[in-house]
């Protein structure tokens, strides 16, 4: 007998939570990469393509009586099908789990220093990025994935998304307030890193300029005289690292342009698309969920699906859209670095970054739980899952340890989150949300071979299969080509040519 149930408030939570998290903060980047226009165009098409995936799964649900993705893999191709579907699960689950923690490592220290009074240049084990994520991985996650189901996990849910909620209006109210260019107004922590390594690089080529002069003679009198341009600033013989998501934004700065992009395609488009399938990839949840709805029905569930993708396409489109443009095309793969980097002491922007942290960590154990039921019931089968008459405490809490042990792994030694939401979004996210389910329909629809349905399925796989090869090509192109690192030296002086040109 099932003694957990959700209902339906809970359920829309659960699958919102399980849909948003670390894609609001990579999407502005989308919006950069693609320009607005195209952008907006792009999402709705996933976030329609991803409705369509699950009104697929939830027919196959019925006609198969599973409410399993690899069980309906199974029955559509047997061992192999059941084998790509746990393997996708797994990766894709993993992925997301990583690019969630990838954020507690770059946001979780500077929050813990403002908080504990430390200097942002001091770096002790305690606010070390890899220990910190260690630390909530063992404290809150572990404790929260251990649980036999996640009908609890509703509320968790829903205090995350509140939290979610106020980190878009937060977005969308200091759009107004930022100005652009922004590098008048950037903090000392700026001109201190900008500086020092442009003396560093430059030498003897970078002469008695200050930050008085160099301002002064890029920008116009009448620009200056609305920032806080007259503050004194010195620069310290100290070194001061900075976190490489903060640094790269510092790089981008000097040539931030204040003009927006409607149409842009470029090989930094090839991380677009996959980051925005990564973004609507909650596809492993959505049955799990549907299992543990109360009075479960495709037509309730349908509800709560067309409710929870609407809400997250609407939080997407408001955080990205005004995201990018605040930052124009200084904006990078996570969008509160950019707070952080140009407001490091500001309150409200510390209250929304833990409204960030409170949301990606709550959301890890809802993706924890179809990682752990795909790799149980590919390896184990399901009568190993909690209900089942084969159920072990140590296969459950030892599955548990092995995937969270491999993502804190992943956290510490994978390059950067933009490579996440790139490979994870081109392959295993696009393979559940566009290939499988439609493949599925194919082999267990019950119309003939040649009807329209069957032939459009067939259509999106073919499409499907086209759109990775091409992503990860572009992807793979764009890791192994040579790269030209600019270093600050040269970026602020070629501005200033540029600025004293203009």
């Amino acid at each position: 007998m099932i003694l957990y149930k959700t209902n339906f408030l809970l359920s829309i939570f659960n699958l919102m939570n399980a849909i948003l998290g670390s894609g609001i903060l990579g999407l502005a980047y989308a919006v950069k990469s693609l320009g607005i226009l195209l952008y907006i165009i792009m999402l709705m098409g996933v976030a329609g393509m991803a409705f369509y995936a699950i009104t697929l799964l939830l027919n196959m649900c019925q006609i198969t009586g599973y409410r399993s993705y690899e069980q309906i893999a199974e029955a559509a191709y047997g061992a192999r099908g059941k084998l790509v579907a746990v393997i996708c699960i797994s990766v894709h689950t993993l992925g997301a789990m990583v690019s969630f923690l990838f954020i507690c490592k770059y946001e979780l220290p500077p929050v813990v220093k403002m908080f504990l009074g430390i200097d942002p240049c001091v770096d002790t084990w305690y606010t070390n990025g890899d220990v910190l994520t260690a630390m909530v991985v063992l404290f809150i996650v572990g404790p929260l994935a251990a649980a036999k189901d996640i009908s609890f996990l509703g509320y968790t849910s829903g205090f995350a998304m509140g939290c979610m909620i106020f980190c878009t209006v937060l977005i969308v109210l200091q759009s107004s307030g930022i100005p652009c260019p922004l590098e008048p107004s950037m903090p000392d922590g700026y001109w201190q890193f900008m500086f020092q390594k442009a003396e560093e690089e430059c030498g003897a080529d970078w002469g008695e300029l200050t930050k008085e002069s160099y301002l002064a003679d890029k920008y116009d009198e009448d620009l200056l005289a609305n920032f806080r341009s007259n503050e004194n600033f010195v620069l310290q013989n100290e070194s001061c690292s900075l976190a490489d998501p903060i640094a790269e934004f510092y790089h981008e700065v000097p040539t931030q342009s204040c003009t927006s992009e409607w149409i842009s395609l470029t090989l930094r488009s090839a991380y677009a698309i996959p980051t925005m399938v990564f973004a609507f990839q909650c596809h492993a949840s959505v049955l799990p969920i549907y299992a543990e709805l109360k009075q479960p029905s495709k037509k309730k569930m349908q509800y709560v699906s067309t409710i929870s993708i609407g809400l997250v396409f609407i939080m997407y489109l408001l955080a990205s859209l005004f995201g990018y443009l605040t930052f124009k095309n200084a904006t990078g793969p996570e969008l509160f670095v950019m707070y952080s980097g140009y407001m490091p002491d500001d309150r409200l922007i510390l209250f929304g970054r833990l409204m960030v942290l409170i949301c990606v960590i709550f959301s890890a154990p809802l993706l924890h739980y179809p990682c752990r039921k795909a790799l149980i019931v590919g390896i184990w089968g399901p009568e190993y899952m909690p209900g089942g008459k084969d159920f072990k405490w140590l296969i459950w809490l030892g599955t548990m340890t092995f995937i969270l042990t491999a993502v804190v792994l992943m956290v510490i030694f994978v390059p950067g989150i933009k490579v996440v939401f790139g490979l994870a979004g081109a392959t295993v996210a696009t393979m559940l949300v566009i290939i499988m389910p439609a493949g599925f329909y194919y082999k267990l629809g019950p119309e003939p071979k040649d009807s329209t349905t069957k032939r459009i399925n067939y259509a999106v796989v073919i499409a499907g299969f086209i759109f990775v090869i091409f992503s990860v090509s572009l992807l793979v192109y764009d890791m192994i080509k040579p790269k030209h690192e600019e270093h600050a030296c040269s970026i602020m002086l070629d501005s200033l040519k540029a600025g004293e040109a203009h």
